[in-house]
């Protein structure tokens, strides 16, 4: 998910260190990280579908489908591709304009895996929505307007994964669908067996497709009721089927994911997250992708672990980069105050009750 550049200053790494130190931290300051590849890929493809250019829409899904074109963290190109489609309109007659649109991708391009994927995420978002304008009516007290809402959200989700499940041979190599089915599947209550089994089918023919992992892991450690022990075992395995050329890089970032950005619980206390290990999986990250992103997910590890060198280390690495999507303006203040003031205490112990 990731293209062109955002303009925008740049700081030598000679002077990170002293950059770090000569100013307070804002996480409000601009970035030119992960984050704006990502945004910059959502920019391009929405213009392209809103022009109707299928023609470079194919082209660039053409492109970020072998794996190899990500973003500086790592994450593939082909998410934020999808994820350009992934946002749905909140309106009274939940009409949706794109539906129309990849109505006439499909047509222009009946063979497409890329046009499927769009219409079986467009139809799931207006299910989406749906659902939220129903939400919302019971709130704003107007439930009587949506009393069938129900039925037609559970109608709305079997249509779009019957449509995706229909065009199955046309979508076998596209790891994104994979990511699809476990959705669709855990949305209808389907067993843990048939949601391993759809992660494993494609975990086979995608080792190193990280979404998909996130993906079955997020419903499945939800239906476990986020055992420890049956998280880290998931945990283990999908790191082991990809260890060749990620090193313990997924080890990191599933638990980064589910527990830290997705705020399960805290990472040192609720599960048996291995320090040393974690460490070592963003290392393998920085080493093979850089990033301002992985050095910022690294100072908040740290943070939460007590590695005060780690965290030192990683605080000069970023100069003044701190990701948003990562730091709240306490959470950042609390672990720079420790880490580079030596004042307050670890962020894992701010945090624990």
């Amino acid at each position: 998910m990731r293209l062109l550049q955002v303009p925008g200053f740049a700081i030598s790494l000679a002077l990170a260190s002293q950059h770090a130190f000569a100013q307070s931290p804002d996480v409000g300051r601009p970035q030119f990280d992960d984050r704006q590849q990502v945004l910059a890929i959502y920019s391009t493809v929405r213009v392209l579908f809103d022009n109707e250019d299928f023609r470079n829409l194919e082209r660039l899904a053409d492109g970020f489908r072998d794996g190899r074109a990500v973003t500086s963290s790592g994450r593939p190109d082909l998410d934020a591709y999808y994820g350009a489609f992934a946002s749905y309109p909140i309106t009274g007659d939940m009409s949706d304009p794109r539906i129309d649109k990849a109505k006439r991708w499909l047509s222009a391009y009946p063979k497409s895996s890329a046009a499927h994927i769009v219409m079986g995420t467009l139809l799931e978002n207006q299910t989406l929505a749906l659902s939220q304008l129903a939400g919302n009516s019971v709130l704003a007290g107007t439930k009587a307007l949506y009393d069938s809402a129900p039925a037609k959200i559970e109608n709305g989700f079997k249509e779009a994964e019957r449509f995706l499940v229909e065009n199955e041979p046309l979508l076998r190599d596209e790891p994104y669908y994979y990511g699809l089915r476990i959705d669709f599947a855990a949305r209808r209550g389907a067993k843990e067996e048939e949601i391993l089994g759809l992660y494993r089918t494609a975990r086979t023919r995608f080792p190193d497709y990280f979404t998909l992992k996130f993906e079955a892991l997020l419903w499945l450690a939800n239906s476990w009721g986020f055992d420890p022990g049956r998280v880290d075992a998931f945990i283990s395995e999908a790191t082991e089927s990809s260890r060749a050329g990620n090193g313990q890089g997924d080890y990191a970032d599933l638990y980064w994911w589910l527990y830290v950005l997705h705020a399960k619980g805290d990472l040192f206390t609720a599960t048996k997250a291995n320090w040393p290990r974690l460490r070592q999986g963003i290392e393998d990250r920085i080493k093979r992708f850089g990033g301002a992103t992985n050095a910022n997910r690294y100072a908040m590890l740290a943070c939460l672990a007590g590695d005060k060198a780690i965290a030192k280390r990683m605080f000069e690495k970023i100069g003044n980069t701190f990701d948003p999507e990562i730091w709240n303006q306490q959470s950042l203040n609390q672990c720079w105050s420790w880490a580079i003031e030596d004042r307050g205490v670890p962020l894992g112990q701010v945090l624990t009750p």
